[in-house]
């Protein structure tokens, strides 16, 4: 049972770990001005978000589907990301969007090793917190009973 517990903890570890390290190195990445260039939100629709490795992966949550574009060393990049994680409810989404019209100028941050990797908002938010801290829970109750069963 305690080997079930460590799959599960080291699974929510991966799943929001690497964006909450993404998440705060964000904060470190440069700024650029940028242009909104398209603007929806449809909840609960399956989009492909890029994860940490830049793989597409398809996530079942509310995403506003915003395109941005900005400009990095004469190279013109587009990005699709708001912040690290996502967004948790069809009602953040909506929120997104309408801070998001199509034409704003905004602020971008990107990875200056990778421009291609960017955000609207950088840093952590609240709930990816929460998921971290549960997934680190899960994880030391689960090695501690795996130790203690040996």
């Amino acid at each position: 049972m305690a080997v079930v517990f460590v799959g599960a903890g080291l699974a929510m570890s991966n799943t929001i770990g690497r964006p909450l390290l993404e998440g705060v190195a964000s904060r470190r990445w440069k700024r650029m001005r940028g242009q909104i260039r398209g603007t929806s939100a449809r909840p609960g629709e399956p989009v492909y978000v890029p994860d940490f490795a830049g793989r597409d992966e398809v996530a079942n949550r509310t995403t506003p589907l915003l395109r941005y574009e900005y400009t990095v060393n004469g190279r013109c990049f587009v990005g699709t990301r708001v912040n690290t994680v996502g967004l948790a409810s069809n009602r953040a989404a909506r929120r997104a969007a309408a801070r998001y019209p199509e034409g704003k100028e905004v602020e971008v941050w990107y990875d200056p090793r990778d421009p291609s990797r960017a955000v609207l908002e950088p840093g952590i938010t609240g709930p990816s917190v929460a998921w971290g801290v549960l997934s680190a829970i899960v994880l030391a109750i689960a090695v501690t009973a795996l130790v203690n069963s040996l």
